[in-house]
């Protein structure tokens, strides 16, 4: 709306569908040396060392980072919200992730730089 520095329901909205996107999924790192994964029709298998694991393939949601740390999660949620501030008169985004009480991560950066602005 006019004289705001954004639409604020819009952005909980992206919010609340990446948040929906998470919810009662198990996380996996893709990228992880460590992890091997393959997809066998609705199954998704996992290999981690000697251990082998299969999760139903609706229930997994394959994220493209080395690990889960909330470091890598709160990046990566600050990239895929990032976008959706483009045009607005915000200039910095943090995002904050909380794994338990008094563990927390923050991930902050100008989205001018994101856009390549300056």
């Amino acid at each position: 709306g006019e004289g705001l520095l954004v639409d604020i329901e819009r952005f909980k909205k992206n919010l609340g569908e990446w948040c929906a996107h998470l919810d009662s999924r198990t996380l996996l790192p893709a990228a992880s040396s460590r992890v091997q994964w393959s997809r066998e029709g609705d199954t998704i298998e996992i290999l981690c060392g000697e251990r082998r694991y299969q999760f139903p393939a609706d229930d997994v949601l394959l994220l493209p980072l080395v690990n889960t740390s909330m470091e890598l999660f709160a990046r990566m949620l600050w990239e895929d919200l990032a976008p959706s501030l483009e045009g607005t008169q915000v200039e910095d985004l943090a995002v904050s992730v909380e794994e338990s009480s008094g563990q927390r991560c923050w991930y902050e950066r100008g989205l001018i730089w994101a856009w390549g602005r300056r």
